[in-house]
């Protein structure tokens, strides 16, 4: 139950009662309705005032006062309560002048009385706070003819109060009880008097709940009121964080019998509490949310119950006198058979269709297949930043919730937890793809990421696919220490994506003279060390050996292999040697992979040429060419397995610069022998951005961005000092960009930039400012049932270059950039679409739905069905027909379609169309059952009571009997009162053929 508000404000503002008079005020005899004497003056007031009647002032015999004490002064003359002011009768805080804040209100009982009434507010934890401060002092004044200047109060006639008063009070601890002793509870509800011909209710009276007498007929829409003889604390009757009660529940009783409580049943609501200080009374109301249900056909009604605990105080902390149980009979509504939706679905409108997760035609008198989105057996995959990262495995991930639809005969049992579900291969069927603003996607494995939605993809926040560096990268250097004996690791590749290719090894010393330097200065053994990078893997994973980018060779060509046997070691002009390795090349994919390039710290010392610094030919790129991309290959069919990652970046070579001989300065430098001896190992390539293909039944909407580029070459390790010998490692090539194919009959990107980013990735830095090459560029494909324009696509796509002759901007982008029309798969997931109905529930008041079973035996020849659908074959006439009543006339087969087509979702013999329903209850309804979401989504459908997707309506009706056998209120909580179907269509069945389109679709229902 919900706390709307206080009906005379809410908890944190002020609540002002205009009221009546407390109990502690003193009172005078004489005439309400006229005068004592001809004068205006103050006869008595409720702090132990002396009279003013003979012109004397007026005193206070009373100075302490409490915080929520009304003030009230008497008359001789009923009171103009227009002459009643702040100015007239004043009260202020002694010291900072100011008047406490409350309300100047007439005794209704006497009009010859004034009361001043302090505010009562409520901070936002329900505590009141009074007007009077505790611990202040107040003064009071009434200004008189004889003892101080104007402004006056007035009688009713005019005459101006001639007795001055002048008070002064401190205020202590404590409350006034205005209402002496605990407080009386009574509850009331409206039933009906009287109906109209049609059954609608003309005519209601207020009855009493709490009575001796059980009041019975209470009207569906009723409140129930109940009304308390005193002002209650807001704390004990509502929790002022929630707006729940602590206190009052209110439920319905299934079996109408009260006294046993194991069956009954929450009742959603909305509670209101209203204050009321003129008749010192309380008034908590309740409004169910959807109504009373009917009191039911059985033979004991089904009841209303009202459930008050003990705790309930008033101000004054005095409890409530008669807490208890009460209950009440509400409306024998009665039902007859109904079809849901109402009058039967005839598909002329959208109304009644989930369009987040329908991806079928549905409109114009007919629900035909769509062009695919697959069939959302593995329902929503919804991405929250709470959830994020999300991450999908392409090799093998897990499903569990409640949407899980079984592949072939299997059926879903009645449980209480989840089906599951595996996935292997990277296909994933869903119903709805969200990825929320701010929220993370990712793909991962060996497989494309083939992502079918059967009805809309949304993608606020990010799909990440992505081309991974090497994971020195990200160490605390920043990248591959070259002191290392092995070469750097590889980056790893996107879903279905080629792995960089891994760095050099440090060169094997083992057996030479090498290794008797002092260290660090000295060789190594390595034994099976292979001193070139290696070549990024292909595009697929290294399925292809295509468009990955070379290693670099180690350098110089002949490694020396002694102290003085210095192979091609070709020191400087300082006898200390410069030579570095080929960096890795970047992988190619639609566009060339970068070529290495090599560099060296101190090209003054050597040789103007640079001859022999580096190998002379640079690591080349992966290259398109050997590729063989043309136009079927830019579609980027999965089928002809065109739906492929990116390759990778080449590592970089081995090579030992700072290696330092002790030939003469500026003369030989190779006649003496090795002295310092540094050889290093090479940093890893990045790997190929991944493959992902989004095919979306009705729409494909990507507002934040879709991320398949290729990963960063490997860097040296980021060392400040330069001669580090960890810091000279050759650097590896970029990853190529991978591949999306986005199929939706809309499909819509951001207007934003970068809404997919194809590119490769950057060259890693290393041994003298050497950079490994970028990787290239991948590939976009857009289908849709109506083709964008390349030209308005192309910038939101990176790499993006408008600049004359570039391959990545204006006309020259269909080098990475196509666009097509999307048409229907003919095998695999695609060849599935589907639409799903929102929820349904029938009119009025009721407890429960049953769905009853078919009844093949009353009438053979007019059987009553649980539910049908009226169909169409290929064939023409396409007259529509019964899909269960194998008797429907206009029927051209031997037997029901449902007996001929079967009901399995794939498995050894697919239907052509498979049906689904699901139930759940709902507690509060919307204003369109189409908005109707979870408890756990911020809705009104008790997620606990979601079933399973069953065959047919009537399994609903005794799920929750076989999961909780001995438990009936578990039952009746949970007990479905609302339904939605699923169409699936499979264009993989044998029998897809025989079938056409759904011309309408109805569920028999019998509400109670």
């Amino acid at each position: 139950m919900k706390l709307r508000h206080l009906i005379l404000g809410a908890l944190a503002a002020p609540i002002l009662f205009l009221s009546s008079c407390g109990s502690e005020l003193a009172s005078t005899d004489g005439s309400l309705s006229g005068g004592i004497g001809n004068n205006m003056a103050i006869l008595s007031c409720s702090l132990g005032c002396g009279s003013g009647i003979y012109g004397d002032p007026v005193t206070c015999g009373k100075g302490t006062i409490k915080a929520n004490e009304e003030i009230g002064i008497e008359f001789t003359q009923p009171v103009d309560m227009a002459t009643v002011t702040k100015s007239t009768f004043r009260i202020t805080d002694a010291q900072t002048g100011l008047a406490p804040p409350g309300v100047f209100v007439l005794d209704p009982a006497n009009p010859r009385r004034v009361i001043f009434r302090p505010e009562i507010s409520f901070d936002m934890n329900g505590t009141p706070v009074f007007g009077f401060e505790v611990g202040r002092s107040y003064s009071i004044k009434v200004n008189g003819t004889l003892h101080s200047g104007a402004p006056y109060l007035r009688s009713t006639s005019g005459k101006q109060n001639q007795a001055g008063m002048f008070c002064n009070v401190s205020v202590g601890t404590g409350l006034v009880d205005n209402s002496p002793g605990p407080s009386q509870m009574s509850i009331y509800a409206d039933t009906v008097t009287e109906y109209g011909p049609g059954g609608e209710v003309e005519a209601t009276e207020e009855g009493l709940v709490s009575g001796s007498t059980e009041l019975t007929g209470v009207w569906s829409l009723s409140t129930v009121r109940l009304v308390f003889n005193d002002i209650i604390s807001p704390v004990t009757i509502l929790n002022p964080s929630d707006g729940n009660s602590p206190t009052v529940r209110f439920f319905i009783d299934p079996d109408g019998l009260i006294g046993g409580s194991d069956d009954w049943i929450p009742l959603a609501g909305n509670l209101d509490l209203e204050l009321n200080e003129a008749t010192l009374s309380s008034v908590l109301t309740f409004t169910a949310a959807s109504g009373f249900p009917s009191a039911g056909s059985g033979v004991v009604p089904r009841r209303i119950v009202v459930e008050v605990a003990s705790g309930i105080l008033d101000l004054a902390g005095s409890p409530l006198e008669n807490p208890g149980v009460f209950g009440f009979v509400p409306e024998a509504n009665t039902f007859g058979d109904v079809l849901l939706p109402e009058g039967g679905e005839q598909f002329a409108t959208t109304a009644n269709m989930d369009d987040v997760r329908s991806g079928a035609y549905w409109g114009g008198g007919s629900l035909a297949a769509g062009l695919g989105g697959g069939s959302g057996k593995l329902g929503d995959l919804h991405v929250t930043v709470g959830s994020s990262p999300y991450v999908l495995n392409t090799d093998s991930d897990d499903f569990s919730n409640y949407d899980i639809l079984l592949e072939g005969s299997g059926t879903f049992p009645p449980t209480d937890g989840p089906q599951m579900a595996t996935v292997t291969g990277g296909l994933f069927e869903f119903s709805s793809l969200t990825v929320d603003n701010g929220a993370t996607l990712v793909v991962e494995g060996s497989n494309p990421a083939r992502l079918f939605v059967r009805g809309r993809a949304l993608v606020q926040g990010g799909i990440a696919a992505v081309g991974n560096e090497p994971t020195e990268n990200e160490d605390a250097l920043g990248g591959h220490p070259s002191n290392l004996l092995d070469g750097g690791s590889a980056g790893v590749g996107g879903p279905f994506a080629g792995d960089g290719g891994r760095g050099a090894d440090r060169p094997d010393n083992t057996g030479t003279t090498l290794l008797f330097l002092p260290g660090p200065g000295n060789g190594q053994p390595n034994p099976g060390a292979v001193v070139d990078g290696f070549a990024g893997e292909g595009l697929a994973g290294g399925v292809t050996t295509f468009g990955g980018g070379e290693g670099g060779v180690h350098w110089p060509a002949v490694q020396p292999f002694g102290l003085t046997d210095f192979g091609g070691l070709q020191p400087n002009s300082l006898c200390s040697d410069d030579q570095v390795a080929n960096p890795g090349a970047g992988g190619g994919y639609a566009t060339n992979g970068g070529e290495s390039q090599a560099s060296w710290d101190n090209p003054l010392l050597n040789d103007p040429g640079g001859s022999g610094m580096w190998p002379g030919v640079n690591a080349l790129g992966g290259d398109p060419a050997s590729i063989g991309i043309d136009a079927e290959v830019m579609e980027l069919s999965p089928e002809k397995g065109h739906l492929r990652g990116g390759s990778g970046g080449g590592g970089g070579g081995a090579h030992v610069a700072l290696t330092r001989t002790n030939g003469p300065a500026f003369g030989d430098c190779l006649a003496g022998s090795i002295t310092f001896y540094a050889s290093h190992s090479g940093a890893g390539g990045g790997g190929g951005g991944g493959a992902i293909q989004i095919q979306a039944g009705s729409e494909v909407r990507i507002t934040g961005a879709v991320d398949v580029s290729g990963g960063k070459g490997g860097d040296a390790a980021d060392d400040p000092v330069g001669d580090a010998l960890n810091g000279q490692a050759a650097p590896g090539g970029g990853g190529s960009g991978g591949s999306f194919l986005a199929q939706a009959r809309q499909v819509l990107f951001s207007s934003l930039a970068h809404s997919v980013d194809i590119s490769g990735g950057d060259g890693g830095l290393g041994v003298g400012g050497s950079l490994g090459g970028f990787g290239g560029a991948g590939l976009l494909r857009v289908e849709s049932e109506f083709p964008a324009d390349p030209m308005l696509l192309a910038p939101k796509v990176k790499p993006f270059d408008s600049g004359l002759g570039s391959p990545y901007g204006g006309a020259d982008s269909d080098v990475i950039l196509s666009v097509g029309d999307w048409v229907a798969d003919a095998s695999g997931p695609g060849a599935r679409s589907g639409a799903q109905s929102c929820w349904l529930r029938p009119p009025g008041f009721f407890f429960q739905v049953t769905f009853p079973e078919d009844d093949f035996l009353t009438d053979p020849l007019n059987p009553v069905l649980g539910w049908d659908m009226l169909i169409t074959t290929a064939a023409l006439p396409a007259t529509p027909f019964s899909y269960r009543n194998a008797n429907d006339p206009n029927n051209p087969f031997g037997g029901s379609a449902e007996s001929l087509f079967g009901t399995d979702l794939g498995g050894a013999t697919p239907a052509p169309v498979v049906v689904r329903f699901q139930g759940a209850r709902i507690a509060e309804l919307p204003e369109n059952l189409c908005d109707a979401t979870l408890d756990s989504q911020g809705g009104s459908i008790q997620a606990d009571s979601l079933t399973a997707w069953v065959r047919h309506p009537s399994e609903l009706n005794t799920y929750w009997e076989a999961v909780f056998p001995l438990d009936p209120q578990e039952v009746e909580a949970r007990r479905s009162n609302i339904i939605r179907y699923q169409i699936i269509f499979d264009r993989t069945s044998p029998d897809w053929p025989a079938f056409g389109e759904i011309h309408s679709f109805e569920i028999l229902a019998k509400p109670d």
